[in-house]
C-alpha cells in the first residue's frame, strides 16, 4: 500500500526475541554519537528516549532484563530499528511522531 503511494519500504529484520531487543539497545549505544536529534521538532520522542527503561520485579527486588512496554516503547522501537540498519539510513533518521 505504501509503495503504491510512491513511499520507499525496506524491511529489516523483526527484534523480537529478548536477546534481538538487547542487541538493538546495544546497537543504539554504539551508534547514539552519530545521532542529531531536532530538540524543538522531536521534544516529544526526546521525552518518550528519556523515560524508556527496563521493567521493574517486585518480586524479586531488581529490573528484569526486559524494556517495560508503556507508551514510550514506540520511541524505543524507533531508535534500535534505526541503529541496526546503518546501510539503509546512512545515519539519518526521519519519521513523524
Amino acid at each position: 500500500m505504501l509503495e503504491s503511494l510512491g513511499i520507499s519500504v525496506n524491511v529489516v529484520k523483526r527484534l523480537g526475541t529478548r536477546d534481538e531487543v538487547n542487541e538493538g539497545i546495544e546497537a543504539v549505544r554504539r551508534r547514539f554519537g552519530s545521532l542529531w536529534i531536532d530538540k524543538e521538532r522531536c521534544a516529544y520522542f526526546l521525552k518518550a528516549l528519556k523515560q524508556y527503561r527496563k521493567e521493574w520485579d517486585d518480586k524479586m527486588g531488581k529490573f528484569k532484563n526486559k524494556p517495560l512496554h508503556d507508551w514510550s516503547s514506540h520511541a524505543g522501537d524507533i531508535i534500535r530499528y534505526w541503529a541496526i540498519t546503518p546501510e539503509l539510513y546512512r545515519g539519518e533518521l526521519k519519521f513523524s511522531y
